[in-house]
Formats: C-alpha cells, structure tokens, sequence
C-alpha cells in the first residue's frame, strides 16, 4: 500500500497533530552536535529501523548499517549520558522511558532535518505510537522506510520461534532466560521485561504500521 493509496482511504501518514509532536518535545535534551548535522544532498534518503530483542545485536547491525555517510540514533544512548553521572555507565529505568522515547524523538527529528541520507534509528520499534512518530516524520518529508534485524545466530533461532508463539511458548521462555543472562553483562533488563517483549512481539510492514496509526491502534 503506497501513499497515494493511503491517502485515497482518507489515512494520513502523521497521525500525530503539529501540537503533539510539539509536545513530544517538551523538555527533551538533544546529545547530537549540531556541528555534526551537517546537512546531505537533496536527494531522499532511506530510514533504517532496527527490530529484536535486547542482546540479540541490533547495535552490532545498526552500526554496520549507518556506512559512511549516515547517523545512527540509538534509544539506549539516553540512558548512558542522560542519567547519573557517568557517561559509561548503563542507568536503565522503567520511569524514564517516556522521557527517554521524547528525547530519542527529538534527536530523529533533528537528523531528518538536516537531511541525512541514511538514518538508522536503533531501537524495539513495535508497533507503537513512537514508532509511528519516528515513520510519519520521516515519510512527511521524503524519506523512504526499512526495517532491518540482527544478524546474530541466536536471533535467527529466536525470529523463527517468533513466527508462532503458541506453538513455541517454552522455547521462547527459556530463550528469554538465556537473555536475561546475557543482558546482566550490559543493559540488566529483567526477565518480566523481555516476556513482555515476547508477548507484544509481531510481524511488521511499513503498511501495517501506517494503517495502526490511522486508526490509532
């Protein structure tokens, strides 16, 4: 389904009025440079959102993503320099997301912007209401929507579990274990959250998502 077809069914690509996006960005703080958003060429440029679990290597693929002439716009990063005092040190809280979601936002925002050919935004990105900020944004403005996953072994066995979560409810717990314990090493996220990830988990296409906003799902 393309934008005129959208359009034609009276859906439009940024749910989300000029006063709410505005809201969004009530008391975020920005990290990125503004000597480093130099603007690209005119031409459009491509949105990349990363998909997957936490420890399963979407800042690996991310990173490998962004090449030479991109940015990469990564949700833990608030969580590393917004929160306490050090800038190395992973201060992950659940009453931060929402505050975390605006500032990541405001830093997409400002990318797109400044008209950076490739965006790769390094996140969950369900199918949820900031997510279709990040694509309606980035639509609105000529940019074109990919998503990517991790290229890790284990994410290849776990995406696959995905694709029926029925049917592989216990392989899916004990791989939410396992990552548990791989997390400890880096972000901490507890088990309750990565099941929780699981349960919300589907497949998604930018139709999908677009069609989500239109109804306000």
């Amino acid at each position: 389904m393309d934008r005129i077809t959208l359009a034609r069914l009276g859906i439009s690509n940024s749910r989300a009025s000029s006063r709410q996006l505005k809201q969004s960005m009530i008391d975020t703080i920005t990290t990125i440079d503004e000597r480093s958003m130099t603007p690209g060429a005119d031409s459009l440029g491509v949105m990349i959102l990363m998909r997957g679990l936490p420890s399963c290597g979407k800042s690996y693929t991310s990173q490998t993503l962004v090449g030479e002439n991109g940015i990469r716009i990564e949700f833990d990063e608030f969580f590393y320099t917004q929160v306490g005092d050090d800038p190395a040190k992973y201060n992950w809280s659940r009453d931060l997301l929402g505050r975390a979601r605006r500032w990541n936002l405001g830093r997409l925002n400002k990318a797109v912007d400044a008209r950076w050919p490739r965006i790769v935004v390094d996140s969950d990105n369900n199918n949820c209401d900031y997510t279709r900020q990040y694509v309606g944004y980035a639509m609105d403005r000529g940019y074109r929507i990919e998503f990517a996953e991790p290229t890790s072994s284990w994410w290849h066995t776990i995406g696959k579990l995905l694709a029926d979560k029925n049917a592989n409810a216990q392989a899916l717990h004990d791989w939410a274990q396992k990552l548990t314990e791989m997390s400890k090493r880096t972000h901490r996220v507890p088990l309750t959250d990565f099941l929780h990830r699981i349960s919300k988990w589907e497949n998604l296409d930018i139709d999908r998502l677009m069609v989500a906003q239109a109804i306000g799902a």
